[in-house]
C-alpha cells in the first residue's frame, strides 16, 4: 500500500509536524532508502519518489501486540539501526517487548530473549543513549503500574551481538511507579545524559489540583535524574522547579531562545473527558532549574496534548514548537497547535550529520561546540542526535543555541561507530553538512519560509 505525504515533509527532511499520530519516529533504517517512519508499530519506507510504502512483513517486524512507544538505536554498532519496540502487559493479557537487530539488508531479527531484555511490563516509554559515556547505547523504559527498567548495554556476548543487564534499582532511576514519556538529555551542558521521566496516572485531576494546593495527593512529580558520572543518578526534582504534578502523555525538548539550554514543553494528555489541564512550557535556567514559562510565553493551552516536536519549520534559527491536540474520544476533538518562534536574537549554529560507518541519520552520535564568550572565556555546549522524547519526533536537523557567542572554537563529532572528527573555522547563524570522514563542512542555505494560516480540521489522537 502507498500514500503521498505532503511536500513540506519532502522538501525540507521536516519531521512531519501535521501527523494526527501519537508517537511516531523516524529514522534511516535502510540506507537505500531516504527515511522510514515507524507509526506505532508500523514501519512505513520513503520510496524516493514522493511516496511511502508499508514494509512490516518483508522487513520481518510483522508480530501482534499493543504497543505506543518504540525507539531506534544501533545497539550493536553495526552502522545499522537497530529497532526496539515496547509493547504493553497488563492483567491476565502479557506481551513481552521486542528488540531486533538491523541485518542491513532491509530486514530484522528478533534477538529479544539472547540479549537480555526480557520486558514484560505496561510500557508506554522508551528512550536509548549513552548513559554511561562507554560508547554504546543503553535502554530506558517507563512503565504504568511497576518500576521503570534502565538496560545497561554490556556489549557483545558469546551468544549475542549485544546483551544487556537491568540495573534500574542499581542506578536510582526506577521511579515513578506510574509514568509516561521520558527522554534522555544533557541539560546541564556537562557532556553527560541526564534522565527525565513524566508521572502518569488516568482520572487523576483531583491529584494534580491537590498537588498545586500544597494537600496530599497519590500520583508523584516528574522525576529529573541528574548522571553523577558514576553509573547512577540522583532525583533533583524538588529543587529544579518540578515539584508539582501535571500528568503529561506527550512531551518533547529543544532550546526555545538559543542560550545553550534545552527546555521542554509536556501536554497533559488525560483520558477522561472532565480532565482538563493546562499544557506546561518549562524553561531551563541556565542548568540550575526550570522556569514555568507557559503564560509569560504565550503558550497556554488547555485542550489534551500529544505528540510535541520542537523544530525549526520556517528556517529561521529558532525552534518552534508543535503540538498534536485532542483527547481520546469523539466529543473531545481539538485542532492541533503550532507555536512560532519570534526569536531571541541569540545566536545559534544548525547541524545535518551524515553518517558512513555510522548510521547514515547518525543517530546517537554526540556533538560538542565550544566557543568563544564577548569576554573571552570559553564554554562548551552538548547535544546527541536524535527524535527526543519518547510521545513525540524532533528532526535530525540539530539546531544549536549559542547564547551570545562572538565565534565558535570547533565542533567535536563523535560518530557512533567510534571515529571522532574536529570542524573548525565554522560561524554562528550558519547551516552545516557535516559527512563522517569528510574534513569539511558543506555550508547549506535555506530560504527562510513564511506560514500561512489554513482550515485545519480537529480531531482526536
Amino acid at each position: 500500500m502507498k500514500s503521498t505525504l505532503s511536500a513540506i515533509l519532502l522538501a525540507s527532511s521536516f519531521t512531519p509536524l501535521f501527523s494526527s499520530a501519537s508517537d511516531f519516529k523516524l529514522s534511516e533504517a535502510d540506507r537505500d532508502r531516504i527515511a522510514q517512519i515507524q507509526i506505532e508499530r508500523q514501519p512505513i519506507a520513503d520510496q524516493g519518489d514522493g511516496t511511502f510504502e508499508d514494509v512490516t512483513h518483508e522487513a520481518g517486524l510483522l508480530s501482534f501486540h499493543p504497543t505506543q512507544t518504540g525507539v531506534f538505536a544501533d545497539f550493536n554498532q553495526d552502522g545499522w539501526l537497530d529497532l526496539f519496540i515496547g509493547n504493553e502487559t497488563t492483567p491476565g493479557d502479557r506481551h513481552q517487548s521486542e528488540l531486533y537487530l538491523n541485518n542491513g539488508d532491509g530486514t530484522f531479527r528478533d534477538v529479544s530473549e539472547q540479549s537480555g531484555i526480557s520486558a514484560t511490563a505496561w510500557i508506554k516509554g522508551a528512550t536509548a543513549a549513552d548513559y554511561d559515556n562507554d560508547g554504546d547505547a543503553d535502554l530506558y523504559l517507563s512503565a504504568l503500574g511497576q518500576p521503570n527498567l534502565l538496560y545497561r548495554n554490556d556489549g557483545p556476548q558469546a551468544d549475542s551481538d549485544c546483551f544487556f543487564t537491568e540495573v534500574a534499582a542499581q542506578a536510582g532511576v526506577n521511579e515513578p511507579i506510574h509514568s509516561f514519556p521520558c527522554w534522555f538529555w544533557d541539560y546541564d551542558n556537562d557532556g553527560w545524559e541526564d534522565l527525565f521521566v513524566a508521572g502518569f496516572k488516568i482520572g487523576t485531576v483531583g491529584d494534580v489540583a491537590a498537588s498545586f494546593l500544597g494537600l496530599p495527593h497519590e500520583i508523584v512529580p516528574p522525576k529529573l535524574y541528574l548522571n553523577n558520572r558514576d553509573g547512577t543518578f540522583r532525583d533533583v526534582s524538588s529543587t529544579s522547579g518540578l515539584e508539582r504534578c501535571w500528568v503529561p502523555m506527550g512531551a518533547n525538548f529543544g532550546d526555545l531562545d538559543n542560550d545553550g539550554y534545552l527546555d521542554f514543553y509536556a501536554g497533559t494528555g488525560d483520558t477522561p473527558m472532565n480532565t482538563i489541564l493546562p499544557n506546561k512550557m518549562y524553561r531551563n535556567a541556565e542548568g540550575n532549574g526550570f522556569q514555568d514559562v507557559t503564560s509569560a510565553g504565550g503558550f497556554g493551552h488547555l485542550q489534551k496534548g500529544h505528540a510535541v516536536s520542537f523544530g525549526d519549520y520556517d528556517n529561521d534559527g529558532d525552534q518552534d514548537v508543535h503540538i498534536v491536540m485532542g483527547g481520546a474520544y469523539s466529543g473531545d476533538r481539538y485542532m492541533n497547535a503550532l507555536f512560532q518562534n519570534p526569536g531571541h536574537g541569540n545566536q545559534y549554529l544548525i547541524l545535518r550529520l551524515e553518517g558512513s560507518e555510522s548510521p547514515r541519520d547518525a543517530t546517537g552520535t554526540r556533538i560538542k561546540v565550544v566557543t568563544i564568550s564577548p569576554n573571552g572565556t570559553e564554554r562548551s555546549l552538548h547535544r546527541t542526535v536524535g527524535t527526543g522524547g519518547s510521545f513525540g519526533c524532533n528532526p535530525f536537523r540539530v539546531g544549536i543555541g549559542l547564547s551570545d557567542a562572538k565565534s565558535i572554537v570547533q565542533v567535536e563529532i563523535h560518530w557512533t561507530s567510534g571515529a571522532y572528527q574536529v570542524f573548525t573555522q565554522l560561524s554562528p547563524k550558519r547551516f552545516y553538512k557535516l559527512k563522517e570522514g569528510d574534513p569539511l563542512a558543506t555550508p547549506i542555505t535555506l530560504p527562510q519560509l513564511t506560514p500561512t494560516r489554513q482550515i485545519h480540521q480537529p480531531h482526536i489522537h
